[in-house]
Order: C-alpha cells, then structure tokens, then sequence
C-alpha cells in the first residue's frame, strides 16, 4: 500500500511539473502573440496613416489640375467656335 501512494505521488508530481512547464509554455506563447498582434496593430495604422496621407495628396493634385483642364478646355471650345465660324462665313459668302 505505501508502494501504490508512493508511486501515485511521484505521478502527482511528476503531473504537476507537467501543468506548471505547460503553464509557462502557455504563458510564452501568449506574450508571443500579444507582441505580434501589437506589431501588427501597429503596422496597419501607419498603412492607414500613409494611405489617407496619399489620398489626400492626390485630392489635392487633382483639384489644383481640374481649373487648369477646365482652362485648357475653354480655350480650345473658344479656337474652335472661332474656326466654325470662319467656316460658317466662308460657306455663307459662297
């Protein structure tokens, strides 16, 4: 009998060195994971950061160059107003 409670322990001890390596295993792991989760976390707000920050640059192209398109466009309805209607006097004095 005192051969069986000794045995069984050494098993209970044996057991729970096991949980107690198990537990700092545990414990490892999840520091581990919390870490990359924050680097993670991290990266993807200076993704976002970067992405507004050229969004907005590119807005800001864009509206300063419409006005000038929109110049270029007049000008060029204006040449061609102009050439109708050169066209249209020539066809009309013949």
């Amino acid at each position: 009998m005192d051969r069986a409670a000794a045995q069984t322990s050494a098993e209970t001890a044996a057991n729970g060195e096991a949980i107690a390596r198990l537990r700092v295993d545990m414990a490892a792991l999840q520091a581990a994971i919390n870490l990359q989760r924050d680097r993670l976390r991290t990266e993807l707000y200076l993704g976002t950061a970067y992405f507004h920050r050229d969004m907005t640059g590119f807005r800001e192209a864009v509206s300063m160059r419409l006005p000038k398109a929109d110049g270029q466009f007049n000008g060029l309805r204006a040449d061609m107003d102009q050439r109708f209607e050169a066209l249209a006097s020539i066809v009309q004095a013949a």
